[in-house]
C-alpha cells in the first residue's frame, strides 16, 4: 500500500504517527517540508533530532519517499547520492528516498507518480540564508525542462501527481488557511499553474498550506495531518 501525507517539518512526533498507518512493505510519501537532515551543525542543540528521525525511518518495516518542499536544508539534501530507484531519479538520504523535481515514478502496482517539489517561503524575511532558508527552494530554469521532457515522454498522461506547493487552479482549497492574503509571487505555482490543464491524472497531491481537504471536482488532495491511501 502506498500512502500520501503532508509536512513533516522533521518533527519526531509526527514521524511516529505513520507507524499507526503503514504497515510492513508499505511506502509512505510526504508532500513537502521533510525537514531533515536540517543541522549542518551536528553540535547544535537539536541536531540530534535529525539522527533521530532518519534512523526512525530506516528501522521501520515501510520505506518512507518525500518530495522536498520550501523547508529544506537544500545544502545537506545536495550531499547525497542521486540512484535510480522505481524507473527515476531520487536521493537516498539515509534510507528515506528524495524524489526529485520533474521525475515520473512507475510503483511496484505498476501505477505512475509524477513529482515537483519546492514552493516559496512566505516567511523568508525572517530567516538567514544558508542556515533556515535556502534559494534553491525555488524551481530553476533546467528543472522546468525536464520536467517538460518527462511529461513530452509520458503523454503528459500520469496516474497520480504529488507537488508541495500548488497550481492557482486550485486556490479554493488553500482559501480559508492562513496563506490567502500572501502576495508572494512563487515561480514553482507559476509553473505547476502553467501545466495543470494540459496534464491528465487521477489525483492530484499537495502540501504547504497546513491543511486537509479534498476537492473531488478538481481531483486535488491538500495533505497536512491526514495519511491517506494513494488514489483517495
Amino acid at each position: 500500500m502506498i500512502y500520501v501525507t503532508g509536512d513533516l517539518h522533521g518533527e519526531e512526533k509526527v514521524a511516529h504517527e505513520y507507524s499507526k498507518v503503514a504497515k510492513a512493505g508499505d511506502l509512505v510519501i510526504v508532500a513537502g517540508d521533510f525537514g531533515v537532515p536540517w543541522y549542518a551543525d551536528k553540535t547544535a542543540k537539536y541536531a540530534d533530532i535529525d539522527e533521530r528521525v532518519l534512523s526512525y525511518f530506516r528501522e521501520a518495516e515501510f520505506t518512507v519517499a518525500f518530495i522536498d518542499g520550501n523547508h529544506e536544508n537544500f545544502d545537506l539534501l545536495a550531499t547525497y547520492p542521486i540512484e535510480e530507484k522505481w524507473g527515476g531519479n531520487v536521493q537516498n538520504v539515509e534510507g528515506s528516498y528524495h524524489l526529485m523535481r520533474g521525475e515520473l515514478y512507475t510503483m511496484d502496482d505498476g501505477s505512475t507518480i509524477f513529482t515537483f517539489g519546492g514552493g516559496t517561503s512566505v516567511d523568508k524575511a525572517h530567516r538567514t540564508e544558508g542556515v533556515s532558508w535556502w534559494p534553491q527552494e525555488i524551481c530553476s530554469y533546467e528543472e522546468i525542462q525536464h520536467a517538460y521532457e518527462t511529461l513530452d515522454a509520458c503523454n503528459w498522461t500520469v496516474d497520480y501527481v504529488i507537488t508541495h506547493t500548488a497550481p492557482r487552479q486550485f486556490k479554493r482549497l488553500y482559501a480559508g488557511t492562513d496563506f490567502r492574503k500572501d502576495k508572494t509571487g512563487c515561480k514553482t505555482a507559476d509553473f505547476l499553474t502553467s501545466i495543470c490543464d494540459d496534464l491528465t491524472y487521477k489525483q492530484w497531491y499537495f502540501g504547504h498550506y497546513h491543511y486537509d481537504v479534498a476537492d473531488c471536482e478538481l481531483k486535488a488532495r491538500l495533505l497536512f495531518d491526514k495519511i491517506v491511501p494513494l488514489g483517495k
